[in-house]
């Protein structure tokens, strides 16, 4: 995952994505949806990807065993 430094700004890299992923995860959905509701936002895929492997290594997302993503509960 690229972070912030001298030569990437905060926009080129997936941070920005994270508030909106968790936004749109009100409901359960599939990658693939998520991915189409955020096309307006973005069109660079790895991005996204890279925010999802962000949000599942924090412990905010899961994927249950039908390929559903979610938001995992406040603890």
């Amino acid at each position: 995952m690229l972070l912030p430094n001298k030569l990437f700004s905060y926009q080129a890299t997936g941070l920005p994505l994270l508030p909106e992923i968790l936004t749109q995860l009100s409901e359960p959905m599939s990658p693939k949806d998520l991915a189409t509701r955020l096309h307006p936002t973005t069109v660079d895929l790895l991005k996204i990807i890279d925010a999802l492997d962000c949000l599942y290594a924090l412990g905010r997302i899961d994927l249950n065993e039908e390929g559903m993503l979610h938001r995992c509960s406040k603890k």
